[in-house]
């Protein structure tokens, strides 16, 4: 509704008002003429003009607008500055074609009038639908036929089955199916395989969040009944307390609120025991408030279950109808969607859906808890959470669709709020939701940013910087990109595959990645290859995997158990902020709720963990507790600092190699306990790489604060585990008890079922944290080893490298475990910050095999090869090696005889033996 004569309303009345009061201070005595006068003034009053604009989304060749005024009024228009002419209007919409002379995207409308009253004119629109027939050039028949052989290709190896949706200005360009909708009965191949079709219904998994959750929060908005700026506490909602009042719903969109990942509320032996432990969704609704934070609202992002399990039950208490009632009313039903659904068995066959494990949630036997599902999933949702805690429907799993609803969904999204003669949205709600979010611009609000380097692995980095999109754990993508006006639905029932070894046995297949699917649609868009690397990122995989059921209780879980080494003392505390129990609360708030603590230290990086390597700590404060640096004036804890204390403790997250320098931190305060007579408790924690260790002995000369101790480069041993080695090897006479971990076993970090909390600022995935031991080398370089970038210690380079011969070279080399590929970026911090970098992406595509030395002394050697005129090596690449590693790279030796010089031996083993903790 556009209230156009409100300026002309006020100006003649300002002039009105003007008029009278010059005329009554000089009026006649005559005063019948003087109202005489006015009057006439009054009722002829002159007609004003009006121009104004109005902005419609419709492609080439097609739109029709609708005008209605509240009264009668001739209007002249023009389309994209082409005169239409004149027009009169009423309060009976008057239909227009423009299709003459629409052009594809955003088209202006531009009217003007004139008035002597106040009128509101109303505009709308058709809106684009997508049609069967493709008549566009961007795709041809032989591009596609290469699409569809590529995938053919997958499901011949073994892929169970896909369909894949293609949407360009409004056509479907391709649509087909492929492989099986079920190929099992539980573990064993069926007799009665259902063949995927194209209306083939799938388990959406977290496509639910966008296109359930997401779009329901925005049709209230629409309807003014929130604002997603809001506090939940601004609503009548079961979310009114303490905790929740502080968090906005954009918090929730972007996983920003607090909020941990998951809870296994569907399991009795959860963290917090029998009173969190429902299988009734109204139970579970009411006990996500009282789930604590795991982190300061607004400080970081964790992709969160929980937090869009809340915005669904902040939909049913806004609205009054239930999560699923509320889409299908306001979404599903106005756009004539038909296979959008929660309960899909309710309306459809289980042979119309694609099924997911083979074994229920059980990873082919392999989990168990009471209840839990064994046979094969085929209409019943799969997500844990959204399955017995919620009873099928959730606000983050649960919904089921196919890839033609998906495709309407998006491309009302692209038509900035509609689709044909169906309005959902304005246009400046739907650039709200879909831009990225300045509370972290991974995500846009409810959905993925694209372009964000961290989702390159799931939708490639050819897509534009205005696309957005949404994956799911089941094997589900939906891409979107505005600036292509490009639809791409990829679904595939992945999870519907054998598990060994800690995978589904479709991981490194191409179409489950989508990336690879997705980049090879652009490349037929563009009309031109790409070199671009895809990069890997598992968030999807970790975000919703189900913990196994003996979970690793930490050191610091059990501190109870231990309460009587510190009942009576003062208690000092060695930790940041990223220590953090299994339950997602920090070391620090577990210590501060039941000890005495009189002092904390700080390590490198600072107490909140976010200083950068080598940066000076200070020392600080926590309200009345001292916060001791240990990484400033000493390393050390001084006798003064300890005088305060009776006990010290250590829980920090370690990344098990010689240059981190926690380990340093905790050797030299157990000195310092030593000496000053004070007890030491080590919070155990698991190594990255389990007991496997690499690398060389130090020689004495290089022996540092990032080298000592005879410690090979990976030292293969817990943290608390280390604390015993070196006090017993070097008699350190420390008074040390290390509270040992619980259901550890040596592994590999990503099998332990805990979440990775990076514990410094360029440590913030775990691919970083199994590729630093090597690629820390390169610090000791003039290379950027990827520092101030998404991927540190995931990406090397420089402004002198050739990108593409380098990733050539290290891939002739076949490195177990790792695939090189080229790559540009600009670190907007430490070497080479704000200038274009080009060099290699390391992708992890066998986490149980790669050896960080090897790649790191590899990647090395290549780059001296190659470019050895325009490296330079300081002192601290030596420190780091352990030897004279800059010479022995100057000189002739051969790739295979440098590597052998870090080769490890039996007898580091043998040293560390007495010292393993766990089976």
């Amino acid at each position: 509704m556009l209230k156009s004569a409100t300026l002309y309303r006020i100006t003649l009345t300002a002039l009105l008002a003007l008029f009278i009061l010059a005329f009554t201070s000089c009026k006649s005595k005559n005063d019948d003429l003087y109202l005489e006068s006015v009057t006439q003034i009054i009722e002829a009053p002159l007609p004003v003009s009006f121009t104004d604009t109005h902005t419609f989304y419709h492609y080439k060749n097609g739109g029709t607008l609708f005008l209605s005024a509240t009264q009668e009024i001739d209007i002249n228009l023009s389309v994209n500055n082409v005169s239409l002419g004149n027009y009169t209007i009423d309060n009976n919409p008057l239909a227009i074609d423009v299709s003459t002379y629409t052009i594809d995207g955003i088209n202006t409308l531009l009217y003007s009038y004139e008035t002597i009253s106040e009128i509101d004119i109303t505009i709308s629109q058709d809106y684009p639908v997508l049609a069967d027939n493709y008549i566009g050039t961007a795709f041809t028949d032989a591009e596609l036929s290469s699409l569809t052989s590529y995938i053919e290709s997958e499901i011949d190896d073994g892929f169970p089955g896909a369909v894949l949706l293609i949407a360009h200005k409004g056509q479907i360009a391709y649509l087909e199916s492929f492989g099986y909708a079920k190929m099992y009965d539980g573990l064993d191949l069926s007799n009665d395989m259902n063949i995927m079709e194209d209306d083939t219904l799938f388990d959406l998994a977290s496509l639910t969040k966008s296109f359930s959750t997401t779009l329901g929060i925005m049709t209230l908005e629409q309807s003014g009944s929130i604002n997603s700026s809001d506090t939940i506490g601004t609503y009548e909602t079961n979310y009114n307390t303490s905790t929740l009042d502080n968090i906005t719903i954009n918090h929730f969109l972007t996983h920003t609120s607090g909020y941990n990942a998951s809870f296994r509320f569907f399991d009795p032996d959860n963290t917090y025991g029998e009173d969190f432990y429902s299988l009734s969704r109204i139970k579970t609704l009411e006990l996500l408030s009282e789930l604590p934070l795991s982190y300061a609202t607004g400080s970081k992002s964790v992709y969160s279950d929980l937090g869009y399990m809340i915005l669904g039950g902040l939909i049913e208490d806004v609205s009054g109808q239930s999560l699923d009632q509320y889409v299908k009313e306001h979404v599903y039903d106005q756009l004539g969607l038909t296979h959008t659904l929660y309960k899909p068995l309710t309306a459809y066959d289980a042979e119309d859906i694609a099924a997911t494990e083979r074994a229920g949630n059980t990873r082919d036997l392999l989990y168990e808890w009471p209840g839990i599902r064994t046979y094969t999933l085929q209409g019943e949702v799969h997500d844990e959470l959204a399955y017995y805690s919620m009873n099928e429907i959730s606000g983050n799993a649960g919904l089921f669709s196919n890839a033609m609803d998906l495709a309407v969904l998006s491309q009302t999204l692209l038509n900035l709020g509609g689709y044909g003669d169906t309005k959902l949205f304005d246009s400046a709600l739907v650039t709200k939701y879909t831009t990225p979010s300045n509370l972290y611009n991974r995500y846009t609000l409810g959905f993925d940013y694209a372009s964000h380097p961290n989702n390159y692995s799931r939708y490639g980095m050819l897509v534009s910087d205005t696309a957005y999109g949404k994956t799911g754990w089941t094997g589900t993508c939906v891409l979107i990109d505005p600036t292509y006006d490009l639809t791409v639905v990829l679904l595939t029932n992945k999870r519907h595959a054998s598990y060994e070894s800690g995978f589904f046995d479709t991981y490194e297949m191409q179409i489950g990645r989508y990336s690879p699917i997705i980049t090879k649609v652009y490349e037929l868009l563009l009309d031109e290859p790409s070199y671009q690397s895809v990069v890997t990122d598992n968030t999807d995989q970790a975000e919703i995997e189900v913990i196994p059921t003996n979970t690793v209780t930490l050191g610091i879980d059990r501190l109870g158990e231990y309460m009587d080494l510190f009942d009576t003392k003062k208690v000092g505390l060695i930790t940041n902020m990223s220590a953090q129990d299994t339950y997602g609360r920090s070391t620090v708030d577990v210590f501060l709720e039941s000890l005495n603590v009189t002092a904390l230290f700080a390590p490198e990086h600072g107490f909140e963990s976010t200083l950068s390597a080598g940066e000076i700590v200070d020392d600080e404060r926590l309200e009345d507790i001292p916060i001791y640096s240990l990484y400033g004036n000493t390393i050390k804890p001084t006798s003064s600092m300890l005088g305060s204390i009776d006990l010290l403790a250590f829980d920090l997250q370690d990344v098990g190699t010689r240059y981190y320098t926690y380990i340093y931190t905790m050797i030299e305060s157990m000195k310092a306990c030593a000496d000053n007579n004070i007890p030491f408790v080590v919070f155990d924690r698991p190594n990255i790489y389990g007991k496997q260790a690499y690398g060389n002995e130090i020689e004495p000369e290089y022996e540092s604060f990032v080298g000592d101790y005879g410690l090979r480069n990976v030292y293969g041993l817990t943290i608390g585990e280390l604390a015993n080695y070196i006090n017993d090897t070097y008699r350190l006479d420390c008074d040390l008890t290390v509270i040992p971990m619980t259901n550890y076993v040596y592994q590999n970090y990503v099998n332990t079922g805990l979440e990775f909390i990076g514990p410094s600022p360029n440590m913030n995935t775990i691919e970083a944290a199994l590729l630093y031991p090597g690629i820390c080398l390169i610090e000791g370089t003039n290379i950027s080893e990827g520092r101030g970038t998404t991927y540190p210690f995931q990406m090397i380079g420089a402004p002198f490298i050739n990108p593409y011969v380098l990733a050539d070279r290290l891939n002739q080399l076949e490195i177990s475990g790792v695939h090189f590929k080229p790559i540009s970026f600009f670190p907007s911090d430490s070497k080479e910050a704000d200038r274009l970098c080009f060099g290699v992406f390391i992708e992890i595509t066998d986490i149980y095999t790669i050896d960080p030395i090897e790649i790191g002394i590899s990647l090395l050697y290549t780059l001296q090869n190659l470019y050895g005129s325009d490296i330079t090596y300081t002192e601290h690449l030596n420190a780091l090696a352990g030897l004279d590693l800059t010479g022995l790279l100057e000189s002739d030796i051969e790739l295979d005889e440098l590597q052998t010089l870090f080769d490890i031996d039996d007898a580091y083993y043998e040293s560390l033996e007495p010292y393993y903790l766990y089976d």
